[in-house]
């Protein structure tokens, strides 16, 4: 072997050995009722409920500097408390979400919020809702 197709495989090993190492790329929006912060280290993040009210479900999205979300997750059937220990739930390893908005170089958001007391929140930016006054409707 040539002294480039050593280099190559040494790089490629470092790569890869490393993967588990890489945090999830999140992005929080100033109003959003749950914080997401991404796991030291490796891949992963967790959702923490900010609200003090609690929440029946909530819907990722991948997003990318602002703009319309570019794909948008059936919601999570996970609540969240208002407080204590059952107001987080931590995502481990390389979970779908993940994988799907790395592979679109955008960042894991939470984009929409449903609270237990049938209120809503939604970020603010272009997406097709499915929770509150603007989802879409129900489907016979």
């Amino acid at each position: 072997m040539n002294r480039r197709a050593i280099f190559f495989l040494v790089m490629m090993l470092a790569v890869v050995g490393n993967a588990s190492e890489y945090p999830a790329w999140v992005i929080n929006f100033k109003a959003s009722p749950v914080v997401l912060k991404h796991l030291k280290p490796g891949p992963g993040f967790t959702v923490e409920n900010k609200s003090g009210r609690p929440i029946s479900n909530f819907r990722f999205g991948c997003v990318k500097d602002g703009s319309p979300v570019k794909f948008a997750f059936t919601p999570e059937n996970i609540a969240l408390e208002s407080t204590g220990p059952g107001s987080k739930k931590t995502f481990k390893g390389w979970t779908p979400v993940q994988l799907a908005c790395s592979r679109r170089t955008t960042q894991i958001g939470v984009i929409e919020v449903l609270f237990s007391d049938g209120s809503s929140w939604s970020a603010p930016i272009s997406f097709q809702k499915l929770f509150g006054k603007d989802a879409l409707p129900a489907i016979p």
